[in-house]
């Protein structure tokens, strides 16, 4: 998404506002500690007061009346202790969220670039590789078929234990009659889909349709939620009939489609024409950038009537329209998230990919993919190449030096290195009564080992707030691991101190 088009966005919602704001979270915080329940004795005692007043009156009916009473208000007492006792996993595991929305090449030939690409992959412990299946490249010519290239890539990405998201898209011009997208025959499409899954869905077993379709520049001459739909329909009969346990992708959105009913209202289109379109796709795919690519996963952007939600607030819209065309429980999968280091740096960028993570996980998402593995080089001519610095590593240069690796990568490695096994299992910070900028958020493993990753929304990432993180019940010890899952302190306070910054923090307990 350039910036230019981004600004055209916020143009035209200034064009609907009135007065201008902005709502950031207040830069103080507070740490309470909530307190339990009457105790047991206390209610005892209580009760043993009651009970001599009946004997005074020799009513022993009244007397077994007081210990019934007595017996119902110790059973209505919640003896489970701490703020974790109704924090249970939940949701998609960490290790099996993390992907990447990748470039890699498409071809049968060997690539060095994409063997440097897949190692580094592995490296990061990334389960997930998304790319574009192109028509016009698979048919390039009527009739004439070619998938080797997208064969040999799953296969390389198979062997590394990733699976693939494969993005079904973009017509040849042989097949725009008028040279739109809107003259394409829907069953020159279906030859097209039912091809290249019937060779390929022993190995793939995901189709995303399109990429951001709600977008005038991935659909010419302008967007066209009737025709996608019809593509949609036509991509899901032509799939589940070769592959009936395929998983078919709708949506795939880009978050700046100015819309006035919902940041995700495209789906709302499709449906008008198609109130049938939840039969025809098994999961929602969004792309939940920040506004402008720029703020932290925590902003909410504001601007007359034009609001652009947090990440969770994102991730909250797309289930709220999922429920307003009638199917609520879709799986919501993030097939693009990131952001450009070109105007913040490379740390904020990379603060901010483990901090979206673990807040989409919070939301309920199905996957994340990170946009996307590599930057690329910045030309002369670029006025405002963000889209050049999404990467995780620099650009390469040969086999010998392919790229550095940014503290994106770093952070997005520590994640995958302490939460992979783990789900989210509740928001500590708010049963503590903290408020923002401070975030505090709880994950499980299956044996119910609590990681808590802390933080604060902060401008300058090194500020430093002093929090304290109370044990769970049973946890004798903890240990805290920094952004990119090295090993700092242990310890056996509790509570456990710990410096909130800018970096997410994991403290383990056992």
């Amino acid at each position: 998404m350039s910036l230019s088009r981004l600004l055209g966005v916020f143009a035209l919602s200034l064009a609907f506002g009135c007065s201008a704001g902005t709502k950031k979270a207040d830069t103080t915080s507070q740490t309470d500690t909530e307190q339990l329940p009457d105790s047991v004795a206390d209610l005892t005692s209580d009760a043993g007061d009651v009970l001599a007043d009946e004997i005074e009156t020799d009513t022993l009916d009244s007397v077994t009346d007081g210990v019934d009473v007595l017996l119902d208000e110790v059973a209505e007492v919640d003896v489970s202790t701490g703020p974790y006792a109704h924090f249970e996993g939940s949701g998609a595991v960490i290790g099996s969220m993390l992907g990447v929305s990748s470039h890699m090449s498409r071809g049968a030939d060997y690539s060095w670039k994409r063997e440097a690409e897949l190692e580094g992959l592995s490296e990061l412990g990334f389960n997930r590789v998304r790319n574009d299946f192109h028509w016009r490249s698979i048919e390039s010519e009527e009739g004439v078929f070619d998938v080797s290239g997208q064969s040999h890539m799953t296969d390389l990405i198979l062997e590394r234990g990733m699976s693939v998201l494969a993005i079904l898209l973009s017509p040849p011009e042989w097949a725009q009659t008028d040279g739109t997208y809107d003259s394409v025959d829907p069953e020159k499409w279906r030859t097209f889909v039912h091809y290249t899954v019937e060779h390929l869905m022993d190995r793939i077993h995901s189709w995303e349709i399109w990429n951001e379709p709600n977008l005038d520049v991935f659909w010419t001459p302008d967007i066209n939620p009737y025709l996608y739909g019809v593509f949609t329909k036509v991509a899901y009969e032509e799939i589940h009939a070769l592959d009936p346990d395929a998983e078919v992708v709708f949506g795939t959105l880009s978050s700046f489609q100015f819309h006035t009913e919902n940041i995700w209202g495209f789906v709302l289109d499709v449906a008008k024409f198609h109130p049938d379109i939840c039969d025809y796709f098994d999961s929602l795919s969004i792309h939940p950038y920040s506004f402008a690519q720029q703020y932290s996963p925590e902003y909410n952007f504001v601007q007359g009537v034009y609001v652009h939600p947090p990440m969770a607030g994102l991730i909250e819209e797309a289930r709220v329209v999922l429920a307003e065309i009638g199917c609520p429980n879709r799986p919501i999968h993030l097939t693009e998230c990131g952001w450009p280091h070109y105007y913040m740096g490379e740390d904020k960028q990379g603060a901010f990919a483990v901090r979206g993570l673990l807040l989409a996980a919070s939301a309920g998402a199905a996957s994340y993919h990170w946009y996307t593995y590599w930057d690329s080089i910045i030309g002369p001519d670029q006025p405002a190449p963000t889209e050049d610095t999404f990467g995780l590593m620099t650009p390469p240069e040969s086999a010998e030096n392919p790229g550095e690796r940014k503290p994106a990568f770093y952070s997005m490695k520590g994640a995958s290195i302490v939460l992979g096994d783990t789900r989210f299992a509740g928001d500590l910070g708010k049963e503590l009564g903290w408020e923002e900028p401070l975030y505090a958020l709880a994950f499980a493993d299956d044996q119910g080992q609590f990681i808590v990753a802390v933080w604060q929304d902060q401008d300058d990432l090194e500020l430093e707030t002093a929090v304290e993180i109370p044990m769970p019940e049973g946890a004798t010890s903890w240990t805290r691991y920094d952004y990119t899952g090295t090993e700092v302190e242990s310890g056996t306070s509790n509570p456990a101190p710990v410096a909130a910054t800018g970096w997410v923090n994991y403290l383990k307990f056992e």
